[in-house]
C-alpha cells in the first residue's frame, strides 16, 4: 500500500460501516450508493440562463472534442494491446483509482488524501457540467447528489431520460460530451498553474540531494545496505544528485541486480537494485525520496519558505522538469520510489484527464458510448444501432478489462 496499511484499511473500513449504518438514505445499484438531493440545481439553472450561447458553444465544442478525444482514447487501447502482446513486462497501460492502496503491475503508487481530494473535485465539476448543459435545453434534472463507488466519493446528476431519449442530436451529444469537456479545459489552467509552481521552486531554491522520507521496499525487492530514512543521497556511482529527479534519472534504465555506489552526506554505500512493485524491468532502489532545498537569495524563497510543507504539499516537487521537459515520456515520477511530492494539483490534473478520456471510451453507458450510440441512431434504426454499440461496447470492455487485469496479475504468476 502507497501509505500506511493499517491506516488505509481503517479508512476504507469506516467508510463501509458508515454506509451500512446510514443505508436508509442511500439508493443502490450494486455497491454503488446515491445519495439523492436537489443540491446544485437552482445554480445549473442561472449558469445556464445567464448566457445560453456561451454554454451552447462549450457544448458544441465538446462535441468536437470528445469524438477526437474519443478516437485518440481507440487509438491507445490498440497500442497497449500491441504491448500487452509484444512487451508483456511493460506497465499497464490502464488502471483504477484506488487511493492509498498500490495497484500490482501499475506504474502509479497512490497516496490516500490527494487522490480523494482529486476525485471528488473533478467528479463534481463533470456532474454540474452535464447538469448546466441540460437546462440550456430545457432537460429536466430530477436530482444531483453524492455517489460512492463502493468506497469512492463522487457526485451525480440525474437528468431527465425521457427527455433526453426524445432530444436532437446537438442536445443529447452536447450533453454528453459536456462532462468530459470540462475536465479538460479545468486541467489546462492547473497544468500552468503548477508550471508556474515549479518556475517559482526554481527561482526560489537550489537543490543539494535527495533526501529518503522512508523505505518502500523490503529483502526481497532491493538491498539498501545501511541507508535508512533521513539519509541525503548527493551521488550514484560518478553522477551527481542535487534533486529528486537527478535520482530518477541516475536510476533510469539500470538492471535488476545491478549494484550501484551511492553517496550520502556522510558516507558512501553500495545497493543491489531490486525488482520494483510496479514491474518491469527497470531496477529499483527502494526508498522514497524528496529533493533536499537550501534557499537562493531572492523574493521567492522568502515567500515559500514560511509555508513550504503546505506549498510542495499542493505544488509537487517537480524541480528540473521545467527546464528539461524533454525527459518527461521517460521517467515515472509516479513510481512506488518517487510519488510522495507529486502534489495535490499534479493529482487534479491527472484525475481530470483520466476521467475524462476513460468516459469517451465508446464504451455503453460511459458518456463516449452514449455519445456513439446517438451517432448510430442518427444513420441506422433502433435495433441495427443497438446491434452495433452493443458490438463495439463488449469488444472494448473485454479488452480494456485484459489491459487492466493482466498486468495485475502477472507479478502472482
Amino acid at each position: 500500500m502507497a501509505a500506511n496499511g493499517y491506516v488505509v484499511a481503517a479508512f476504507y473500513i469506516a467508510i463501509i460501516a458508515a454506509i451500512y449504518y446510514y443505508r436508509d438514505v442511500f439508493e443502490f445499484e450494486g455497491i454503488v450508493a446515491l445519495y439523492k438531493t436537489k443540491w446544485g440545481l437552482r445554480l445549473m439553472d442561472r449558469v445556464a440562463n445567464a448566457s445560453p450561447g456561451l454554454v451552447r458553444a462549450f457544448s458544441l465544442t465538446g462535441i468536437a472534442a470528445g469524438y477526437l478525444i474519443m478516437v485518440l482514447m481507440v487509438w491507445l487501447v490498440w497500442f497497449s494491446v500491441q504491448n500487452l502482446i509484444y512487451r508483456p513486462e511493460a506497465p499497464a497501460a490502464f488502471t483504477p483509482i484506488l487511493p492509498g492502496v498500490d495497484i500490482p503491475g501499475s506504474p502509479i503508487s497512490f497516496p490516500l488524501i490527494e487522490p480523494l481530494i482529486a476525485i471528488f473535485i473533478v467528479v463534481v465539476i463533470h456532474e454540474f457540467a452535464h447538469g448546466v448543459v441540460a437546462r440550456r435545453y430545457d432537460i429536466d434534472v430530477n436530482s444531483s447528489g453524492f455517489v460512492l463507488f463502493g468506497p469512492i466519493p463522487g457526485a451525480f446528476v440525474e437528468p431527465d431520460e425521457d427527455q433526453l431519449e426524445d432530444a436532437s442530436q446537438e442536445t443529447s451529444q452536447g450533453l454528453f460530451g459536456a462532462g468530459p469537456w470540462s475536465n479538460i479545459l479545468f486541467a489546462v489552467p492547473i497544468f500552468f498553474i503548477v508550471a508556474g509552481g515549479i518556475a517559482a521552486t526554481d527561482a526560489a531554491y537550489h537543490g543539494e540531494g535527495a533526501t529518503i522520507n522512508r523505505l518502500v521496499t523490503d529483502n526481497e525487492t532491493g538491498r539498501l545496505d545501511g541507508l535508512r530514512a533521513g539519509d541525503t543521497i548527493t551521488g550514484v556511482n560518478n553522477t551527481t544528485v542535487n534533486t529528486r529527479l537527478d535520482l530518477i534519472q541516475a536510476l533510469q534504465n539500470r538492471s535488476v541486480n545491478e549494484t550501484v555506489m551511492v553517496t550520502t552526506r556522510n558516507d558512501s554505500h553500495t545497493a543491489r537494485l531490486g525488482e520494483s512493485p510496479s514491474g518491469g524491468d527497470n531496477g529499483f532502489l527502494g526508498v522514497s525520496v524528496e529533493t533536499a532545498y537550501a534557499p537562493t537569495n531572492t523574493t521567492a524563497a522568502s515567500w515559500i519558505t514560511p509555508v513550504q510543507s503546505a506549498y510542495f504539499w499542493v505544488m509537487g516537487d517537480f524541480r528540473g522538469y521545467v527546464t528539461t521537459p524533454w525527459i518527461w515520456p521517460a521517467v515515472n515520477v509516479f513510481s512506488p520510489g518517487f510519488n510522495g511530492q507529486t502534489g495535490l494539483l499534479a493529482w487534479i490534473f491527472i484525475v481530470s484527464t483520466g476521467i475524462a478520456g476513460a468516459n469517451l471510451l465508446p464504451i455503453g453507458p460511459l458518456d463516449g458510448g452514449r455519445m456513439l450510440y446517438k451517432s448510430l441512431r442518427g444513420v441506422f434504426s433502433e435495433t441495427t444501432a443497438a446491434r452495433i454499440s452493443s458490438a463495439i461496447t463488449w469488444t472494448l470492455l473485454i479488452v480494456v478489462l485484459a489491459l487492466v487485469f493482466v498486468p495485475m496479475i502477472r507479478p502472482f504468476i
